[in-house]
């Protein structure tokens, strides 16, 4: 793969540039519309149990199909689905080499390396969440 993707009309744009033509389902200003306060991460239950409400929000702010870009695994999460299925109509998954993640993710959060890797280390990250 050459970090590119065809768009509309089928222009090659590179996949750095997703966020000029897609969606996220997980800005944190479409929960706070959905649940009708700003979440923080006290409410981890709350943006779980809203999840399928926000995707239904996105999907009905535009007609026909739109790319929503995000990073939920099929998976559940604190007894709910990650995926809304009735408005999802495919998945393109974009792999990265794990070795990379860390690094990408401390950049993202402003956090050093060895900080994000203590992060990720901890045994209650994510502990609550399961596969499908």
């Amino acid at each position: 793969m050459h970090r590119r993707v065809a768009v509309a009309g089928g222009r090659l744009r590179s996949i750095n540039e997703l966020n000029q033509f897609s969606m996220t389902s997980a800005a944190k200003a479409v929960f706070a519309e959905v649940l009708g306060f700003a979440p923080t991460e006290k409410h981890l239950d709350e943006i779980a149990a809203t999840r399928a409400r926000t995707q239904q929000y996105l999907a009905d702010l535009v007609e026909g199909l739109m790319f929503v870009k995000t990073h939920q695994a099929l998976a559940i999460d604190r007894g709910h689905s990650t995926i809304n299925f009735s408005v999802t109509a495919g998945a393109i998954y974009i792999v990265r080499n794990p070795l990379d993640v860390a690094i990408s993710y401390a950049h993202h959060l402003g956090r050093s390396i060895d900080g994000q890797l203590e992060f990720e280390l901890r045994r209650d990250v994510g502990q609550r969440q399961t596969s499908l």
